[in-house]
């Protein structure tokens, strides 16, 4: 659908309710995966005006007006976070502009995130609930997830350098390598709609694990971090979830390694915000802030997007990233043995739509 298309849509959304939330993101999302911004983020606005999402996202009532993106002078301005960590971690790039307006900038966000806003330029407080902000003084709020649309934004005006860090007080502790330092993530939250298709079984990726020349450290957390002892891995990948409390332990061991590989969950998006190298597998159909047709972000330029040509066919993909990672591997002058060369060659057998099916994540 061209842009044109898209738009001419909206003549006939206008006679919908405003609370019809699911119509408007459906068409945000089609213009937002097609680059156009201005239209697409104006769409997703009318979540706001929705009854049922708000209570949905347990969005509380809060007494002040609503930022439209004037100057401050002085007075403070609550940003509060919605939906899921990534969305959040991928618009909070925004908070330092908010505070060149001239106010002070607090933020309200889940604990998980506390201790890594706390990193980003412009931010004074960070609050982990609704209940710890309730006595805070501000004059005006804005979520995190609108203000892309409060600036304007543009593929061509995307604030795109690093702007998270790891906090100093974690201390992640990886096992000594000489070689190529790999962080790992291959499944999402599996409460997430879109899971099934983005995340992938740890032993589709086992190819990747065999080259001796790198060390590979798991960033995965939750059940599925539990695959590396089934699979008996834990002699070729560390795994770093029970140091992983929230997202500023995570982000510290980030600054650790040369690269991440990931799909598509949060630690792309902390990944990218870090400015550091991050591969991120991707699903046919990708969700909209990874746009179509391209193997870079105008969101993070740290980014390589590896796509699958086909639903499912995470075959593609492995072999792609292999490859990829052997390059990488000689123009750091590293010795690259046969070993992951032989392992791709044996993904061969099976790059098909139907077997590739059998191993994708349900």
């Amino acid at each position: 659908m061209s842009k044109e298309q898209s738009i001419n849509q909206q003549g006939t959304l206008r006679q919908v309710e405003p609370c019809e939330y699911e119509v408007h993101r459906n068409l945000g999302f089609d213009l937002l995966t097609k680059g156009h911004f201005l239209e697409g983020f104006q769409e997703l606005e009318h979540r706001l005006q929705c009854p049922s999402y708000l209570a949905s996202e347990g969005i509380p009532v809060l007494p002040v007006p609503r930022w439209d993106g004037q100057r401050l002078d002085g007075k403070t301005i609550l940003l509060w976070a919605e939906q899921g960590y990534g969305d959040n971690i991928q618009f909070i790039r925004y908070a330092p502009m908010v505070a060149e307006r001239g106010g002070s900038v607090i933020v309200a966000c889940p604990p998980a995130l506390q201790r890594l806003f706390g990193t980003v330029r412009g931010i004074s407080k960070v609050y982990k609930s609704a209940e710890e902000f309730s006595g805070a003084s501000y004059e005006y709020q804005a979520p995190i997830l609108s203000l892309p649309y409060l600036f304007g934004t543009t593929i061509e005006t995307i604030p795109a350098d690093a702007y998270l860090l790891a906090p100093t007080e974690s201390a992640v502790c990886l096992r000594p390598s000489k070689g190529l330092k790999v962080g790992l993530v291959w499944a999402g939250n599996p409460q997430h709609a879109n899971d099934a298709r983005r995340s992938v079984a740890l032993a589709y990726l086992l190819p990747l694990l065999q080259e001796p020349g790198v060390s590979w450290y798991s960033l995965q957390v939750g059940l599925a971090a539990r695959e590396i002892i089934q699979l008996g891995l834990a002699r070729l990948i560390q795994d770093l979830s029970p140091q992983l409390h929230d997202f500023a332990d995570t982000a510290d061991a980030i600054r650790r390694l040369d690269l991440v590989i990931t799909v598509d969950t949060a630690v792309a998006h902390l990944a990218g915000a870090m400015g550091k190298p991050v591969w991120v597998m991707l699903p046919a159909g990708a969700d909209w802030r990874w746009l179509e047709n391209r193997t870079d972000s105008p969101w993070y330029p740290t980014a390589r997007l590896f796509r699958q040509p086909w639903q499912g066919n995470w075959v593609s993909v492995v072999k792609a990233v292999g490859l990829e990672l052997t390059d990488l591997q000689m123009r750091k002058g590293q010795q690259v043995t046969s070993t992951l060369a032989e392992a791709l060659c044996a993904l061969d057998c099976l790059d098909a739509p139907e077997t590739d099916r059998l191993h994708t994540v349900s």
